[in-house]
C-alpha cells in the first residue's frame, strides 16, 4: 500500500497518491475479474463431466429397471430427475457467469485524450482519478453479478450432490431388493 503524502497540504502529491491508489484498485479488480472467469470455466468443465457421468448412470439404471413398477422405482426416478434438474440449474448459472460481456476500461476517447493533453496538471490528475474511480465501480458491479451467479451455481451443485446421494442410496436399495428376488442377477446384468 502507498504511504500517505509527506505534506497533506501538497495537493499535487496528494492527487498523485490518490491516482496511484485508484490505479492499484483497478489492477486488483481486473485480477479479480480474471480469477472469476478462470474459476467459472473450470467449474463449467467439471459440471459438464458430472452431467455426462450422471447421464450414463441414470441411463444404466433406467435400462436395468425398465418401466417403474412400484413406489421405490418411482421415488428413485424422481430423485434422478431432481438431480439432473439441479445439475442443469447449476450449469446454467455458470454459463451466465461466463457470458461474453465487455470489460469496463477507463475512457479512451480522442476527446478524453485531448482533455488530458490540454489541461493543467491539477485538472488532468482529477480527471484521471475520476476515470479510475468510475471504472473500478463499474467493474465491481460486474463482478458482483458474476459472484451472485457462481453462488447460485454452487447452491445448485450442493443440492444436486445431496439428491445424487439419495439417488445412489435408492439405486443400491433397489438393486439389493432385485437381487434378492428371482432373476435379479440377470436383470441387472451381473450374470
Amino acid at each position: 500500500m502507498t504511504d500517505p503524502p509527506a505534506n497533506p497540504g501538497d495537493s499535487d502529491n496528494s492527487l498523485s497518491v490518490a491516482i496511484d491508489y485508484a490505479r492499484e484498485r483497478y489492477v486488483e479488480e481486473m485480477a479479480r475479474f480474471d480469477f472469476l472467469e478462470d474459476k467459472s470455466s473450470r467449474f463449467l468443465g467439471m459440471l459438464t463431466i458430472a452431467i455426462g457421468g450422471f447421464s450414463v448412470l441414470a441411463g444404466w439404471y433406467l435400462e436395468a429397471v425398465g418401466k417403474p413398477q412400484d413406489l421405490s422405482d418411482w421415488f428413485t426416478m424422481a430423485t434422478l430427475i431432481v438431480t439432473f434438474a439441479s445439475l442443469a440449474y447449476a450449469w446454467s448459472y455458470v454459463l451466465a457467469a461466463l457470458k461474453l460481456q465487455t470489460v469496463d476500461v477507463a475512457t479512451r476517447s480522442p476527446e478524453a485524450i485531448e482533455h488530458i493533453k490540454n489541461s493543467s496538471s491539477a485538472v488532468r490528475d482529477d480527471f484521471i482519478l475520476s476515470c479510475y474511480a468510475d471504472t473500478v465501480q463499474k467493474i465491481a458491479k460486474t463482478l458482483e453479478e458474476k459472484e451472485r451467479d457462481l453462488g447460485r451455481a454452487f447452491k445448485g451443485i450442493v443440492f444436486s450432490g445431496v439428491s445424487f446421494l439419495v439417488s445412489i442410496t435408492c439405486i443400491i436399495i433397489n438393486k439389493w431388493w432385485l437381487l434378492s428376488t428371482s432373476g435379479g442377477y440377470y436383470k441387472w446384468g451381473l450374470l
